[in-house]
């Protein structure tokens, strides 16, 4: 992952409350491993009002920066 990144996991049931209590004025940068799912997650983040989100679309696979892996 990304380091200092928040993973929540787009399959649980409690996803939508677990976005709704982040600051939605903040920047936030979405990915998963292939763009999928963040693409979706982005999707309902802007149904709940975020307006800056930024989808990494290639997924973390397309990710040239550091990881944890890396740390």
């Amino acid at each position: 992952r990304i380091p200092g990144a928040t993973l929540i996991d787009y399959h649980s049931l409690d996803f939508k409350e677990k976005i709704a209590q982040l600051d939605k004025q903040k920047e936030y940068f979405v990915y998963c491993r292939r763009g999928i799912r963040s693409k979706n997650a982005a999707k309902i983040m802007s149904e709940l009002g975020f307006n800056k989100i930024n989808n990494l679309i290639s997924g973390i696979t397309g990710w040239e920066g550091p990881t944890e892996s890396d740390i």
